[in-house]
């Protein structure tokens, strides 16, 4: 492998990124939508909607709806729908408006919307969650705040028969 190669393949298991990952840059706006097999790393302003089949990075501003296989922000504004097919992160001093649907979350920063998660979800100390959680599972950590519902309908139990005439144990 050359020395390019060899930084490249570094940088991508340090990031979890590809070597064909697409870079928008602080200074960069783009006005219009995004369609790209890959992963993308954003710093810069997007006002349209983002398909992206791989992760996306977001650290600058989007305005429109998102569609990633993974999506990861730090210090990212984001205004509309977000849908993917594996793990949402919203990283501290994020906020995001708009509803978020993925297969795991992890909340860190500010969401207002609704979680439809069909994992697991953890809302961290350092979230502000105003709207509904739907869910398998939820981890809400001390400090947290959720000003919604949680609801666990993709769980595997039926709360129902603690609560009908022949009540079970809980055993």
């Amino acid at each position: 492998m050359s020395e390019l190669e060899l930084e490249l393949k570094g940088e991508e298991e340090l990031t979890g990124l590809s070597e064909n990952t697409t870079y928008i840059t602080r200074e960069t706006t783009i006005s219009g939508d995004i369609d790209i097999d890959g992963d993308i790393e954003m710093e810069g302003r997007v006002e349209g909607n983002i398909r992206c089949s791989g992760k996306l990075v977001v650290g600058g501003r989007v305005i429109g709806n998102i569609s990633a296989g993974e999506l990861y922000t730090s210090q990212a504004h984001i205004e509309g729908e977000i849908v993917s097919r594996g793990m949402v992160k919203i990283g501290t001093g994020s906020v995001t408006m708009g509803n978020i649907s993925a297969e795991s979350a992890v909340i860190a920063g500010a969401v207002k919307g609704d979680i439809d998660v069909r994992g697991d979800v953890v809302v961290d100390s350092t979230a502000v969650v105003v709207g509904n959680i739907k869910s398998k599972d939820v981890q809400i950590n001390s400090g947290a705040i959720l000003n919604g519902m949680c609801e666990q309908s993709y769980a595997q139990v039926d709360v129902n028969k603690y609560f009908s005439e022949n009540i079970e144990s809980l055993d």
